[in-house]
């Protein structure tokens, strides 16, 4: 274990995903003043529908090609072209059942949802580029592609807003910044592992897909676990309620860059020390991190209590102080939150991935039973304490596991795929 490789790659991932933010609230900044709560709501609703059609139709690709190709690194074509061949019409089928679905029953939203489809999809392709760059550990090529991506959405923006764009017009600019990201990926996935070979491999195919459909599993009831409050909203509430606990739970998503670099450079080292044998050092860098991301947690949980009623005036403007109570209680989810995802992490890496889609489905199942009796009596602020509530009860139960099983020493090696 590269330690010094460990923190240079920690420092330029964490910096990247903190300009992202910045950018990412820039252009929020922008939209909320420009755009009426209306037009935001639909925006909020159509990217939570095609960021749940994308993950469904990713069914764990990603963490199936990071963690694989971090043991098979000569293997890095063969592994891709098999699931890249895979995942694009399976990506162009669920768009397109997406868009008919909506059209059917939220025909004022169709119009909308189809241009935040065509950019989701250009994202989702990319994602697989990124798990090759983490699994090979060159953290600087998805460092790259996203900064290039996020300056030049951010520039188009601006423009579309001074030349008072209608939110079609602005859905492309996002589209463009995208055709960036995935012209760049291809660029330098071709001088890491060559050019790539689409072909339907049906054996390939039964080989990786029950693997990499556990991943699926935990990766789709995570994003449903953050996504249910907004999409029962949607539906048993009204699109200003979208609107207001959006804006705030934007913040609790931007606390998430703090804890991403995390999972994204430790899993191929966790998995390398799986491999290995070393139960100590895993052992020991569980309850680092636990403890480390805990404190962390509580700490910026403080710091947003204390300022929210600040905050969310000046980043999305006075029309949205209701957003404040919100806020508040989804930051005092940040602890659990922080210490949930590093659950995961070594559950996953430790080739437990079924125990954490365990866990994650009974926490998805608490929290929409809980959301369908208090959204429509306490609306935002009832959904931000369930989602409180619900965290809790997963990163405890993913805690007990992990710390059990490492004492025991019965961290085991991933599955093989071939």
């Amino acid at each position: 274990m590269d330690r010094r490789k460990i923190r240079t790659d920690l420092i330029l991932f964490t910096g990247s995903q903190f300009l992202y933010k910045l950018v990412g609230y820039a252009v929020l900044m922008m939209l909320t003043r420009y755009l009426a709560r209306e037009e935001m709501g639909q925006f909020f609703l159509a990217a939570s529908l095609c960021s749940l059609t994308g993950l469904l139709t990713e069914l764990g690709i990603g963490g199936y090609l990071t963690r694989q190709i971090a043991t098979e690194h000569r293997e890095g074509t063969r592994l891709f072209s098999e699931v890249i061949s895979f995942q694009l019409p399976m990506i162009g089928a669920g768009f397109l059942l997406l868009n008919l679905i909506v059209l059917q029953t939220k025909p004022e939203l169709s119009s909308i949802l189809l241009l935040t489809s065509v950019y989701t999809i250009l994202e989702q392709i990319y994602l697989s580029f990124g798990a090759v760059f983490v699994g090979y550990q060159r953290i600087s090529f998805n460092v790259t592609a996203g900064t290039v991506t996020k300056l030049v959405l951010v520039a188009l923006v601006f423009l579309a807003v001074r030349e008072e764009m209608t939110i079609r017009s602005i859905l492309w600019c996002y589209i463009i910044a995208n055709v960036c990201l995935l012209g760049i990926a291809l660029f330098l996935s071709r001088q890491l592992i060559g050019p790539i070979r689409l072909r339907w491999d049906g054996a390939a195919i039964r080989r990786f897909l029950p693997i990499s459909l556990s991943f699926f599993g935990v990766g789709i009831l995570g994003f449903i676990h953050f996504s249910a409050d907004t999409l029962m909203l949607g539906y048993m509430h009204t699109f200003v309620a979208v609107a207001t606990y959006e804006t705030a739970f934007k913040f609790l998503e931007a606390s998430r860059f703090l804890i991403r670099p995390v999972y994204t450079i430790y899993l191929p080292v966790i998995t390398r020390l799986v491999s290995g044998g070393d139960r100590d050092r895993i052992r020991d860098l569980f309850l680092r991190l636990v403890g480390l991301t805990a404190g962390i947690g509580v700490v910026l949980a403080i710091i947003v209590a204390l300022t929210a009623k600040w905050i969310i005036p000046f980043v999305f403007g006075p029309r949205y102080v209701e957003s404040v109570p919100v806020l508040i209680v989804l930051y005092y989810c940040v602890p659990v939150l922080f210490t949930s995802l590093v659950g995961i992490l070594f559950a996953n890496a430790t080739g437990h991935e079924k125990t954490s889609l365990r866990a994650s489905a009974l926490a998805v199942a608490f929290n929409i039973a809980l959301n369908a009796f208090v959204i429509p009596r306490w609306g935002p602020v009832g959904a931000a304490w369930t989602t409180l509530v619900s965290h809790t009860f997963l990163s405890i139960n993913l805690f007990w596991f992990n710390f059990r099983q490492l004492r025991a020493g019965m961290a085991k090696k991933p599955t093989p795929t071939c």
